[in-house]
């Protein structure tokens, strides 16, 4: 910790451990509130595929499909409606119980946006039915998205003017995703220009927080500063799952994608390397020795840790913006929620399998305009 009259200052040893308790307790009490209002938003999103207005023939089997593309979800955390709660209750949102609906419909974007990933991901494009089917499905799922929201807003205490900036920030939020889906598809070259371009299309927390704003009827600034706070996590974020391929089947590289950990392994790699990079990348054929291999290779030159220190460049940029509200149980959560960045299961999983060893040190919360110690 720096002072002020530059240098550092040693921070006594009692004093770390009271803020890592406080810190500890805050992750805990953000996933207990994910995992309730998970629990709120199952039965609506189940609810919105039992549409009783609709005359399709073979409803039934239609029906059996959107319930398929939810079921492994359905019972589990849901980040994205919590985020959605979350922003709405930082921004002293009046009407939680309305705007619950609107949460859940952020997830049933998530199952259509899942949907689309799926024809991209795998062979599925090999068999023309199911190809049809996740179309059709991922549109449906957009379609009763929409519909819970047009539903919900009636209830909330909005005027006309924040309703379509609502329904406006949940077009982009589509058509960023597609965006890139198209980027992600068309990308031949690892260009960190096209990288970022793509991470901030797939970004999906800067649209949920600013609905959630618009929706609790917050003012210009704390709107603003609540998506932009939103664009740097969700980004950070994004660079953290790509890190991680190397511990969920390298999916990235045998689908050939030029993403932050490739494209750094790219930049650092020796001639050898590079062919043995290039003897997997777009390779349908798995050759799970070579892909560990690569794995070790980029924790060895240190490629991990180069991520996120990328990724920790944005939360520190994004932490500021939360000074601009009030000091609540939810804002501490917001904010001690980005320390997923440099702990979570996969980095855990890297050290088991590869000894990973962090050396970027985590942001300071109190960035974000919050003394932990007045909890």
């Amino acid at each position: 910790m720096n002072s002020a009259l530059g240098g550092s200052v040693r921070i006594p040893k009692k004093i770390k451990r009271k803020k890592q308790q406080i810190i500890l307790s805050l992750i805990n009490e953000y996933f207990s509130k994910m995992k309730e209002i998970s629990r709120l938003v199952d039965p609506i999103i189940v609810s919105s595929f039992d549409d009783s207005q609709g005359k399709i023939t073979n409803t039934d089997d239609l029906r059996q499909k959107l319930y398929e593309s939810a079921m492994k979800r359905i019972g589990k955390p849901k980040m994205r409606s919590h985020i959605a709660m979350m922003g709405y209750e930082i921004c002293e949102g009046k009407n939680p119980n309305a705007f619950l609906p609107i949460a859940a419909a952020m997830d049933l974007l998530e199952f259509s946006y899942y949907c689309s990933d799926k024809i991209f991901d795998t062979d599925i494009y090999k068999n023309r039915v199911a190809v049809e089917d996740k179309i059709i499905v991922s549109h449906i799922l957009t379609s009763s998205a929409y519909q819970l929201i047009a539903d919900s807003v009636e209830f909330l205490d909005i005027n006309t003017k924040q309703y379509s900036e609502v329904m406006r920030t949940v077009s982009r939020f589509i058509r960023d995703i597609y965006e890139g889906f198209f980027i992600e598809n068309h990308n031949t070259e690892p260009s960190m220009e096209l990288y970022e371009r793509r991470t901030y299309a797939y970004n999906y927390w800067e649209h949920i927080l600013k609905i959630a704003a618009i929706a609790a009827g917050a003012n210009d600034e704390k709107r603003d500063a609540l998506a932009n706070f939103g664009r740097y996590v969700g980004m950070a974020y994004m660079m953290t799952n790509d890190a991680a391929d190397i511990v969920k089947d390298f999916e990235d590289i045998k689908n050939q994608r030029y993403t932050l950990p490739n494209i750094l392994f790219l930049e650092k790699a020796n001639v050898e390397e590079k062919n043995l990079f290039a003897s997997v990348f777009g390779n349908e054929i798995e050759d799970r020795n070579t892909l560990e291999k690569i794995g070790k290779i980029m924790i060895n030159n240190g490629i991990i840790n180069e991520c996120q220190a990328y990724a920790s460049e944005l939360v520190e940029k994004a932490l500021p913006y939360l000074s601009v509200f009030n000091d609540t149980q939810e804002k501490r959560m917001l904010a001690v929620s980005t320390r997923a960045v440099y702990n979570n299961q996969w980095y855990r999983k890297m050290n088991e399998l590869y000894g990973f060893q962090r050396t970027v040190t985590p942001c300071d919360l109190e960035l974000a305009g919050i003394n932990l110690f007045e909890v």
